[in-house]
């Protein structure tokens, strides 16, 4: 058997839409990112027939001239995933650590790692998960490049808080790691003048801790360090759940949390007096309907409001939790906390390369931007609905929501025990099916979500008008995101 993985990458450009669905009158906007800065041309298709198969009529498509049809350059993008909430600081409340005194509640699933365990009927491991770094940031705005600023994370499973000063890092780390899935209270305090740090760690007893056997011996534990130096302050945005990481133009989240973070103050000593900076919870909402959806509530009188970026998972079980109501809306308190993944993603957040406005010409129907490279092409599809002055006698249902549920399943390949189950090592065959989807989709994992998901904002924005809204325009057919070389005929 060919090993796969020498095989060149034939696919050179990859790319999704803002929304997936538009009108006449109405715009989609192509996001385009090529791993070797190639040039591409783009064409638009209508899309007939997606199974090439021989049981079937082949893949057929029909080009559609139109004005922006031609070559584009091409760039490479990162695609990094990882949720967070960004905080808006415009006066730099945030941006140094002296004086400082914060206290916020973690709940790590994934603390080091060397972490694996058992969800359901699955084992999980380092090669089914994103971590792979050693660091996990709680909350801060630390710019390691420019070295300004201060963070919170956890450091190979291990409280530590981070400042700079002097162009030095100064850390202050606890000696135990944390236990996953138990709740802790982590609370930093610096002087005035930035010289000293406390960092204190405190187990708490919540209701469910009681099945962690590890639990029971959990105690206190306390740092205390001294920094020589003066601290410098970050122009880098505050963040939750994460860091940020430069990017060319762009900024990226870096170092995800994987777990819980919830009850989180921040303080600070100014002339002898301990004055809110910020009271940030995460169970309580603005809106009428008290939904949670992806604003982030500062309750102190600077208003430092958050937006949740990359899908983080409201209305969870925080610290404060004592299973007295169901209904988060009813008991808000007990649903202080945001659940944090290092691998949740909704938008690449990549440059638009073009812009299609739908003419009044184009029929309703399913579509694709073809993006072709050294004769790849790969496609990216788009749904036409018809005119608001049109009536059709048939509506065509696609199942939106199974597609991204499979929009990225790769346990064959790196589950656990999956030998015992498939009854032979997975492999897969020197055709497209294996050698181009295999590498596809396997060798940047989260990148089959973010084409399948790039109407998440979309979706956010129907909740706030209906509550129960079902995602029926979340991601596009599975089988018409195609890899496939530009020979054959094309109808």
């Amino acid at each position: 058997m060919t090993d796969i993985s020498t095989k060149p990458l034939l696919q050179k450009a990859f790319g999704y839409t803002d929304r997936l669905s538009a009108r006449a009158g109405e715009s989609l906007s192509l996001h385009v990112s090529c791993p070797e800065d190639d040039a591409f041309d783009m064409s638009i298709v209508r899309l007939h027939h997606g199974w090439d198969g021989a049981a079937g009529p082949g893949f057929i498509e029909t080009l559609v001239p139109s004005d922006i049809d031609g070559r584009y350059p091409g760039h490479h993008y990162a695609c990094v995933p990882g949720s967070y909430v960004e905080v808006s600081d415009p006066e730099s409340r945030l941006a140094e650590p002296i004086g400082l005194s914060l206290s916020v509640a973690v709940f790590p699933t994934l603390p080091s790692k060397a972490h694996t365990g058992t969800v359901g009927a699955y084992r999980i491991s380092n090669a089914s998960n994103m971590l792979t770094g050693s660091r996990q940031a709680i909350l801060g705005n630390l710019d390691t490049e420019l070295c300004g600023g201060w963070a919170l994370t956890l450091d190979e499973g291990r409280p530590t808080f981070t400042v700079a000063a002097n162009g030095v890092l100064h850390a202050t780390r606890l000696e135990h790691e944390l236990v996953a899935q138990h709740w802790y209270q982590l609370s930093v305090t610096v002087s005035p003048d930035g010289t000293n740090i406390v960092l204190q760690c405190t187990p708490l007893g919540h209701l469910s801790d009681l099945h962690v056997p590890a639990a029971s011996n959990l105690a206190p534990e306390v740092a205390r360090t001294n920094v020589d130096g003066e601290c410098r302050p970050s122009a880098l945005p505050f963040r939750i759940g994460a860091l940020t990481a430069r990017d060319g133009h762009r900024l990226t989240p870096s170092s995800g949390f994987n777990g819980k973070i919830g009850g989180v103050t921040v303080d600070r000593h100014i002339d002898g007096v301990l004055v809110p900076v910020a009271r940030w919870h995460f169970g309580r909402s603005e809106r009428s309907d008290g939904l949670l959806l992806s604003r982030v509530i500062d309750e102190s009188p600077n208003r430092l409001n958050g937006e949740c970026r990359n899908g983080p998972m409201r209305a969870v079980t925080g610290p404060r939790f004592g299973g007295l109501a169901r209904d988060f809306r009813l008991a808000p308190d007990e649903y202080d906390a945001i659940f944090f993944h290092d691998d949740d993603i909704t938008d690449t957040d990549w440059p638009a390369a073009l812009t299609l406005t739908v003419p009044d010409t184009m029929e309703s129907g399913v579509y694709a931007f073809r993006l072709t490279v050294d004769g790849m092409d790969h496609h990216v599809p788009f749904f036409v609905g018809p005119a608001k002055a049109r009536r059709r006698d048939v509506a065509v249902l696609f199942p939106t929501g199974t597609y991204l549920a499979y929009a990225n399943d790769r346990i064959a390949f790196e589950a656990d025990s999956m030998e015992v189950l498939l009854g032979h090592t997975p492999a897969a065959a020197e055709d497209y099916s294996g050698s181009v989807v295999v590498r596809f989709v396997a060798g940047p994992p989260e990148l089959g979500v973010v084409l399948l998901r790039s109407a998440q904002r979309r979706i956010r924005s129907s909740l706030q008008q209906l509550p129960a809204a079902v995602d029926h325009d979340a991601t596009a057919l599975l089988l018409l995101v195609r890899q496939r070389r530009a020979v054959g005929t094309r109808r």
